[in-house]
Order: C-alpha cells, then structure tokens, then sequence
C-alpha cells in the first residue's frame, strides 16, 4: 500500500492555487493530500525537515523525502494521468537551470497571478484532500517488525496510508513502507499516540522513556495489555486504551 504524497503550496497565491485545483481534478487515483505552506499543518510537516520552514514555494513530501520547486512539480506530473508523465522526462535537465525559470515565475506570481487575502477554503467535498491537525496525528508504534505477517507491520502500512506520520521503534533495524525502523529511543516532539505491540514483559524497559515522551494515550493492542502499566501511565496523565489499532484505522476511530 502506498502512502499519500502530500504537497504544500502557497495558500494565498492565485497560481498555486490553481496548481492544486489542476492536480485535484487528475488525481483519480486519491495518491495527493493538500495543505498550505501558511496552515499549522503545513509548518508541522516543515518542521521535520529542518531548513525549509521558511520556504514559499511548491513543496512535494513523498516517501519521507521532500522535494522542492520543478522537481516537486515534475514529480507531481509523473502520478497523473494522460500524457503529463511524459514530462517527468525534463529531469534529466539540471536542477539549477529548471529552478532558474521556476524561480522567475514564483518571483512574479502575485504580480502576475494575483494574491488572495487569505488561504484558500476547501468545499467540503474536497476536504478530505486537505491535511487537518485533527486527522493527523503523530504515531509512535512499538514493537515494530519488518514480518508482514506481524500486525504491527500491518499497523505501520494503514497508518501512512492514512497519512499519519509515524516513527517505529523495534528489537531490530528495518523498513517498513517509508519508515525506517530504529532500535533506539529517539526524541519525539508533538507525539500524540503510542501503539504497543510489545509482549508485557518488555515494556517495562520503556516506561521512562514513554512518559518522557508524553503522548496523549497509549493503544495496548490485543496481546499487549498491561493493567499495571496502564494505571501507572493513567496517573501521569496519558490515557491507556485497549484496542485493535487496525480496527479503529479501518472504522475511522483511530
């Protein structure tokens, strides 16, 4: 399963918008999320690519990488249908000499184009296309495996599917979609959810550094359950749920 490519555009530029209403009406294939370069959204993706908070330009994020102005829009192209992958050919042209016309555009657009006074509004058909805080949430998922068998390889596939961000920490290195597995104990700012899938006789080990992370709730799925941990965490304020993580993906509760 693929995860969403997501791009961020100028939400009160007039051309921009145009781009992501030109790509919304090609995307038959639902592979593109939106969300202006302005949006608290837009900022928290930035964020993880540090550097580029500051950019005001199309910016594609795309299998954990980001991309940014003709390659960006090029590789928006090469997802769409009819003859537009066809000019996914003019990558072979170097960055710098696509970038030096992309540049004169993006330099004359509110002239050329126009400004909005504020960011573009969604219909609410479209919402769906559009990354919200709300949907969004930053996943740590614990126990992961490179086993597809295993749910929490099966979690990790849902989640970007979705288009969660997700980090996943296992007893071994690996990949899993476009997350790399680590086996070390990363800082994770912003975390709202911790999926467990560690057998209750590892977790204690990570106690500490769960509640350093201070998620909003902690999922112990089906084999998982812990009812000490869960009232110990419960005390300091993170809510311990027991469920399937699969299922709340797929009956939209997660």
């Amino acid at each position: 399963m693929k995860s969403k490519s997501v791009v961020l555009f100028d939400g009160v530029c007039n051309l921009c918008n145009g781009f992501v209403q030109f790509i919304i009406r090609r995307d038959k294939k639902d592979r593109f999320r939106f969300a202006s370069l302005q949006s608290p959204e837009g900022q928290e993706l930035l964020s993880e690519f540090p550097g580029n908070e500051s950019l005001k330009t199309i910016i594609l994020i795309e299998d954990g990488r980001i991309y940014k102005r003709s390659t960006a829009a090029l590789r928006v192209a090469r997802r769409l249908p009819g003859f537009w992958p066809a000019f996914y050919g003019l990558i072979i042209i170097p960055a710098p000499l696509r970038d030096y016309m992309y540049n004169i555009v993006a330099r004359n657009r509110y002239r050329w184009f126009g400004k909005k006074q504020e960011c573009m509004i969604p219909t609410p058909e479209l919402k769906a296309k559009f990354l919200t805080m709300k949907n969004i949430k930053k996943t740590l998922v614990l126990g992961a495996s490179e086993n597809p068998e295993r749910y929490s390889n099966k979690a990790i596939h849902r989640l970007r599917e979705k288009g969660h961000e997700v980090i996943a920490i296992g007893r071994k290195k690996g990949r899993v979609a476009d997350v790399d597995i680590t086996t070390e104990r990363p800082l994770i700012k912003n975390l709202d959810t911790v999926t467990m899938y560690l057998n209750p006789a590892h977790q204690d080990e990570y106690l500490d550094y769960l509640l350093s992370l201070k998620p909003r709730r902690i999922i112990f799925n089906p084999g998982a359950e812990n009812p000490a941990l869960e009232a110990r965490i419960q005390d300091e304020g993170i809510a311990p749920i027991e469920a399937c993580t699969l299922v709340l993906l797929s009956t939209n509760q997660f």
